[in-house]
């Protein structure tokens, strides 16, 4: 029952990783220690890959525009997502979701929050909050 309600598909990308080397597994890291893709936008730059797709269902919860200090026509989204169990989303991926016609429910985005949800059987589903953040006309930063 749960299957027919997955009407989206998500696409998980994942930062890239050393596959040489003593560092190998690790995420691929700037000069200061920090790993590389940490914005979602910067996926194509910084070599994450699309390493899952999975049916899922998503909706916008709440947006608007941010004024906080440097941040000129700045918008904040948040969607709540839901997957079956036993999905590889990991927190620090970046993920977007694609409806069935192929038209973009949300852009590239970060896990803000993972909840498993469990029924009297045990876990039922898992939901997330995913963060999204663009301009104006919705184009991303």
């Amino acid at each position: 029952m749960l299957a027919n309600l997955l009407i989206h598909t998500v696409e998980v990308y994942r930062r890239a990783v050393v596959t040489e080397g003593p560092d190998t597994g690790d995420y691929v890291r700037d000069r200061f220690g920090q790993p590389l893709t940490i914005n979602p936008r910067q996926h194509e730059v910084g070599g994450e890959t699309l390493v899952h797709t999975y049916p899922c269902r998503a909706y916008k919860k709440t947006g608007g525009l941010l004024n906080n200090e440097r941040m000129t026509d700045t918008f904040e989204r948040y969607y709540e997502m839901f997957t079956e169990t036993g999905v590889d989303i990991r927190e620090d991926d970046a993920v977007r979701c694609i409806d069935a016609n192929g038209n973009l429910v949300f852009e590239r985005g970060k896990i803000r929050y993972v909840e498993p949800v469990y029924d009297g059987f045990g876990p039922h589903h898992v939901e997330y909050v995913v963060w999204i953040q663009d301009g104006p006309d919705g184009s991303t930063a």
